[in-house]
């Protein structure tokens, strides 16, 4: 996956990150950006 598609959902991941004040949903979010950087070749944060 190139890394400025990537980069490009993970905004939309990271608008629903602060949009929600569920600490599950967050996580979920958390940790579909980091899977997204790893198949487009960017470190976990």
């Amino acid at each position: 996956m190139d890394p400025k598609d990537a980069n490009k959902v993970i905004e939309f991941l990271k608008a629903a990150y602060g949009a929600t004040s569920s600490k599950d949903a967050q996580k979920e979010f958390n940790r579909l950006a980091n899977e997204l950087r790893m198949v487009s070749g960017q470190p976990a944060q």
